[in-house]
């Protein structure tokens, strides 16, 4: 076996690792229609004449931890003060502490907001969110402002085009373009390690 052949077979491996990698970063899950507006049959609290942002978490994705401090960032760069729902899915057979972990404590200390558990994904359904990560900004009036993700790819942390999106809705202005997909883990399943998409 000639060097020759090692290098051809090592140069496919790393094209082939940049490939795969470059998906899972990048990949994210675009084919859900998020609702226009709230939600009539929803449990989560209302806030009238409030800005609400609500974060659609699954527990046990890592990438999601990128959201959080992304989240942490836009709130830093606005003067506005949103109440804050954090959503956390967990499945129907499972009791309700399997979502109340790492992520679920990484909450804490986040003005105006307050974790809860979305047993089943009930929640997430009725907003047409699949993805952990998922971003939604709702209006005085509960209309939606933005929905989608706020890091630049999965796990991923810095400046982005959603988070600033995001930071310009809150303070009242209305920003070009359209908002970014949102990037993580499939929401409505066990492990939360399967990546979003097709």
């Amino acid at each position: 076996m000639g060097a020759p052949y090692i290098v051809s077979v090592w140069a496919m491996a790393l094209l082939v690792g940049g490939y795969l990698l470059t998906d899972y970063s990048l990949d994210a899950q675009t084919k859900a229609k998020s609702v226009a507006n709230w939600p009539e049959s929803c449990r989560l609290p209302v806030f009238e004449g409030e800005l609400h942002v609500v974060v659609f978490m699954h527990p046990k994705c890592v990438c999601s931890r990128s959201t959080l401090v992304e989240l942490k960032r836009a709130l830093q760069r606005t003067k506005a003060a949103p109440q804050i729902s954090f959503v956390f899915y967990c499945p129907a057979d499972q009791e309700l502490a399997w979502a109340q972990d790492e992520l679920w404590a990484l909450t804490e200390g986040v003005k105006n907001s307050e974790p809860m558990v979305d047993l089943n994904g009930d929640e997430a359904k009725k907003f047409g969110v699949q993805v952990s990560g998922h971003v939604m900004l709702f209006g005085q009036s509960n209309e939606r402002i933005f929905s989608g993700g706020i890091t630049s790819a999965r796990g991923h942390e810095g400046d982005n085009l959603g988070g600033r999106m995001l930071a310009a809705f809150l303070d009242g202005e209305n920003p070009p373009g359209a908002e970014p997909p949102p990037f993580g883990c499939r929401l409505f399943q066990a492990s939360g390690m399967q990546q979003a998409g097709e």
